[in-house]
């Protein structure tokens, strides 16, 4: 498998990797963890939903680190809400990331 960036968030960088059946073995198609810094994801599965996981992953992070308490729906919807914005509007995204 090809090796993944890694992500900063809230001034840490996570590594990011693959793990075959995670969603099988754990009921999860991924996993975060803010003590080792990394994001595992479940490879199998069609990329837009692989895509939403991170995300998903992603804000998880962002409400561990910054305690907001999020209900895990909320957290769901985020996530979705992510993978679809950044997806669909690549070069709306590109530009309002630059310094």
């Amino acid at each position: 498998m090809k090796k993944l960036p890694k992500v900063k968030i809230g001034g840490h960088r996570y590594s990011v990797s693959y793990k075959p059946n995670l969603a099988r073995n754990h009921e999860a198609a991924g996993m975060s963890c803010a003590n080792t810094l990394e994001i595992i994801l479940d490879p199998d599965g069609k990329k837009s939903h692989i895509n939403e996981v991170f995300w998903h992953e992603v804000v998880e992070q962002i409400n561990y680190l910054h305690e907001l308490d999020l209900p895990h729906a909320t957290i769901s919807t985020l996530g979705s809400c992510l993978q679809q914005v950044l997806t669909d509007n690549p070069k709306v995204s590109k530009e309002f990331s630059r310094s």
